[in-house]
């Protein structure tokens, strides 16, 4: 009969190893560097647009980055907003209540918010949140520009 109990186990997990950094480097440094996240404004009169694009994991620690972002560029409504989460390899929970949170922002502002992923990992989390709605999700930036603004008559 073999034994378990006197075996050493190594147990390695995403917030052990976040918490093995220095003390002096705070969580916010840390976030920074697991995720990159830039915001560009495309002027243009007939495909104008906000891009928050997001390249690195989207986890609990990460995700108040983008929560942030979102707030910014949705309190005011006006353009479109796409995440471009195409070069993100890990969309966590946390994540995916931060992009739930935004799509509701949104459509209360009246802002059209739009989703570029073509990676699976991002595509099944959506899917399995019932976020993967062709009217939100796209592959290309093209294509989610190339869809009309439903705009409110005057």
């Amino acid at each position: 009969m073999t034994s378990f109990e006197n075996r050493p186990s190594r147990v390695s997990d995403r917030e052990s190893a976040t918490s093995a950094a220095p003390p002096t480097v705070s969580s916010l440094d840390r976030a920074e560097r697991a995720l990159t996240l830039s915001v560009e404004h495309s002027p243009d009169s007939t495909d104008s647009a906000t891009v928050i694009t997001l390249v690195g994991e989207v986890d609990m620690l990460t995700a108040p980055l983008l929560d942030r972002a979102l707030v910014e560029q949705l309190e005011d409504g006006g353009d479109p907003l796409i995440v471009d989460l195409r070069a993100v390899g890990f969309l966590g929970v946390t994540g995916l209540a931060v992009l739930a949170d935004g799509l509701t922002t949104a459509e209360e502002n009246g802002v059209a918010l739009r989703l570029l992923c073509a990676g699976r990992p991002v595509r099944r989390a959506l899917a399995a949140t019932g976020m993967d709605d062709p009217k939100t999700v796209y592959c290309t930036l093209t294509d989610a520009l190339a869809v009309p603004i439903p705009r409110e008559e005057s």
